[in-house]
């Protein structure tokens, strides 16, 4: 029995599928966005080649390699695709598999040099059974890539997209990338854009995780996480990582924290949704976010660094949790005309120095717990139209130098509005 009939995973194509090799597939090709950047020629993969133990196809340099739709190549190895060479794109409208299972590398696209571009199809399928779908390591060249999505990545382990190099990432609209575990993992300067229904999705490890580098995110579809985080970025010396979630983008997880940053300088610019039950725990100094008009974000916001800045414009709902928890220092929160803040616990806790708030919305809790708790050094402006109110303590105080500044509304039902 061969190699094929024996794994219960493998498919054997269709004995119907035809494949055409031809000049006329490299004329046509370019025009269908493939070979837009082959000025030195084409090589188009035209035959199956399907469950064979082999040495990697080499990618030379200087050439744009296409596979054609309705053409599978898979191999039992840990490599299939391997570079061999710089200035090289790679277009894939067909499927591309890797049948090595278990926690090891079964890498379908192993890149090792600069200057890469990989285009996968709407039709293109790249597929591990195993860890690492696509690598690129130059081994601390800090090479830079590129990769545009429009089909589905896919690793059933850990790794869809793998990346200790520079990379530009595009998922483009309906494209799919997903993977059990760090479905996206880089350990350098990283761009991502996720366009309008496009997904990428993990289900037990972190979705997009920055070991070092920044990241410069954009989202216009879905991410998610089934059980850890869904953007984790975890440099501590990284500068100016920045997070832009449209509206109708979301990013949520199921179980952990939808955004994890330890950066510096972190930026979070939201339109969207972002969701979870933590849904941004900063742990890094002078983060920014901006909470837009359409912006929900549901979830507990953590700070535990000085500096942090919160503008609110549309709402922030703790739900469970606090609001917003902050025990950093010198931190602001604005809460604009029609913005709401509320939770079942604490909509603001803040333990650290120098705390401001300026309110102009709604700012609320429906327990008998305090709408605001608040120790430490600071000032809150209610403002004109502003309201802040619970059943409880509206604002509770554990400090002698606070000072309220009020020209709207501090209520509670049954309790103080103010306790100090």
């Amino acid at each position: 029995m061969c190699l094929l009939e024996k794994d219960k995973f493998m498919k054997r194509p269709s004995t119907q599928k035809i494949i055409v090799i031809s000049l006329l597939a490299s004329l046509i090709l370019p025009f269908m966005g493939y070979g837009e950047h082959c000025t030195n020629g084409t090589t188009t993969y035209g035959t199956n080649d399907i469950g064979v133990k082999y040495n990697p196809i080499t990618l030379s340099t200087g050439i744009c390699y296409v596979v054609d739709e309705d053409v599978t190549m898979a191999k039992y190895s840990t490599v299939l695709f391997d570079t061999d060479g710089d200035d090289i794109h790679f277009a894939n409208n067909g499927e591309l598999l890797s049948y090595v299972s278990g926690d090891i590398d079964g890498i379908v696209l192993s890149v090792l040099h600069d200057d890469f571009e990989l285009t996968n199809g709407s039709d293109g399928l790249i597929h591990t059974y195993a860890n690492k779908a696509v690598s690129f390591d130059s081994n601390g060249n800090s090479y830079d890539m590129i990769l545009i999505n429009s089909g589905t990545i896919k690793a059933d382990g850990k790794y869809a997209v793998y990346s200790k190099d520079v990379l530009d990432l595009t998922n483009n609209s309906n494209a799919e990338i997903s993977a059990n575990k760090n479905t996206i993992y880089t350990e350098a300067n990283t761009e991502i854009e996720n366009n309008a229904d496009a997904t990428i999705t993990s289900t037990e490890g972190d979705t997009i995780h920055v070991k070092s580098g920044t990241l410069t995110l954009t989202n216009s579809g879905t991410l998610s996480s089934g059980e850890n985080n869904t953007i984790y970025i975890g440099d501590t010396s990284a500068n100016q990582s920045t997070i832009t979630n449209n509206e109708n983008g979301l990013i949520s997880s199921a179980s952990s924290y939808t955004i994890f940053s330890q950066s510096e300088n972190l930026n979070v610019d939201n339109s969207g949704t972002i969701k979870g039950i933590n849904s941004i725990y900063i742990n890094g100094t002078n983060t920014t976010i901006e909470n837009k008009t359409s912006g929900i974000i549901e979830g507990e916001i953590q700070s535990l660094k000085s500096g942090t800045t919160i503008q609110n414009s549309g709402t922030i709902d703790g739900v469970l949790e606090e609001g917003i928890l902050l025990s950093g220092g010198n931190a602001t929160i604005t809460n604009d005309q029609g913005a709401t803040i509320r939770s079942e616990s604490n909509a603001i806790k803040s333990s650290g120095s120098g705390f401001i708030l300026n309110n102009s919305g709604v700012i609320e809790t429906s327990t008998n717990n305090a709408t605001i708790s608040w120790s430490g050094t600071g000032t809150i402006n209610n403002l004109a139209g502003g309201v802040i109110k619970s059943i409880g303590a509206a604002i509770e105080s554990s400090e002698s130098d606070h000072k309220i500044k009020n020209s709207g509304s501090i209520e509670s039902e049954g309790s103080y509005a103010i306790k100090s």
